[in-house]
């Protein structure tokens, strides 16, 4: 099995530091960012799920802790697969004069993000590796509808209108609501 190597104890709320590879994260609090990774020229880092509309997925430092490439995009990896209709696994080969890379994540991934090293991961991969680690990842895992039931009562448990929290129903012709 590929090995994680996202620790979230280690990660740090926000995007990462644009002066320096061990300074703190800054700013956004919709992402996670993970403890620097050690790479060289060649090296494939696998990663994920992604949202794939997110704006970028890593920042790259060179051997001095300097910032080498501030944003590896959506558009600069590669799909290895996809988890469900917005989240997917990735893969970007390092390129000469990178040392450290820090993978950013939104942070509904907080607990949940593999990232790996030379190793390429699959859906089911990621999905077996939150299993053993107690990880409940069911809001990305894709389900199989057996039979849909329409549970809108075609009654007389509808009104017309739209639902206002404080005063009740909101008479709109174009509106029909149903019974909670």
């Amino acid at each position: 099995a590929p090995t994680n190597l996202y620790d979230v104890a280690t990660a740090q709320l926000g995007v990462p530091p644009s002066d320096n590879v061990n300074s703190e994260a800054t700013g956004n609090r919709l992402y996670w960012t993970a403890a620097p990774i050690a790479v060289k020229a060649g090296d494939v880092v696998t990663f994920g799920p992604m949202l794939s509309g997110q704006g970028y997925f890593i920042t790259t430092y060179d051997e001095n802790g300097a910032v080498k490439i501030a944003k590896v995009t959506y558009a600069d990896c590669t799909v290895v697969d996809v988890v469900d209709n917005n989240a997917v696994i990735v893969k970007w080969t390092v390129p000469e004069g990178n040392a450290y890379v820090r993978v950013v994540n939104s942070q509904i991934f907080k607990e949940s993000t593999m990232i790996t090293l030379n190793q390429e991961f699959t859906a089911a991969d990621y999905f077996a590796e939150m299993d053993k680690k107690g990880i409940n990842v069911d809001y990305v895992r894709p389900t199989t509808a057996k039979e849909l039931v329409n549970v809108f009562p075609t009654s007389d448990k509808t009104f017309l209108g739209r639902c206002d929290k404080s005063k009740g129903e909101v008479a709109a012709d174009n509106y029909r609501t149903c019974d909670y």
